[in-house]
């Protein structure tokens, strides 16, 4: 990994989400380096569910073309029901951070791997709190890990791509 540097953005919708990709794409961005996180279209009214065959895996629900085309694409794909946060589809760089932060972890309880995963990042309680909120809310959180100045270029790109929310979180390594 190359730091624990981060730029997050929060979008309303998995196709506003889709247009900062691509945006990010468009100026050569490291794709490797960029994570969506959300409910996934999960609710009370409609099947979500997800499946392997033949070593495809894949999603079938409201979002599925969304989270097929990212799963296919990224470097790993999760989907996780945590406690605090609920069910949570995630694509990119950040499941592996996760996935660590779960294997350090010392079990079930009150613990939220995503919280944990989100401060590894450099993230403070106020901003851990907007996030999780705004997933909580239907939202989606585009996470872009990198260096300082990827980091100012995924930023540029991003804002470009009118978020609710963009924010630089530099650790200093």
């Amino acid at each position: 990994m190359t730091g624990h540097n981060s730029c997050a953005a929060i979008y309303s919708t998995s196709p506003a989400t889709e247009v900062a990709i691509r945006a990010l794409r468009e100026s050569d961005f490291d794709m490797h380096k960029v994570s969506v996180i959300s409910k996934g279209g999960l609710d009370e009214k409609h099947l979500v569910g997800c499946y392997e065959i033949a070593g495809h895996f894949g999603v079938f629900g409201i979002q599925d073309d969304f989270w097929n085309q990212l799963w296919s694409s990224a470097p790993a794909a999760v989907c996780f029901h945590l406690s605090e946060s609920g069910p949570l589809f995630i694509a990119g760089a950040l499941v592996g951070m996760l996935l660590a932060v779960l294997d350090m972890s010392s079990g079930p309880g009150d613990f939220n791997p995503l919280h944990a995963a989100f401060d590894e990042l450099g993230m403070g309680v106020d901003d851990i709190t907007r996030y999780l909120a705004a997933l909580q809310s239907g939202c989606l959180v585009l996470l872009v890990q990198g260096l300082q100045s990827e980091l100012e270029q995924a930023y540029d790109v991003l804002k470009g791509s009118q978020p609710l929310d963009v924010s630089i979180y530099l650790t200093g390594y």
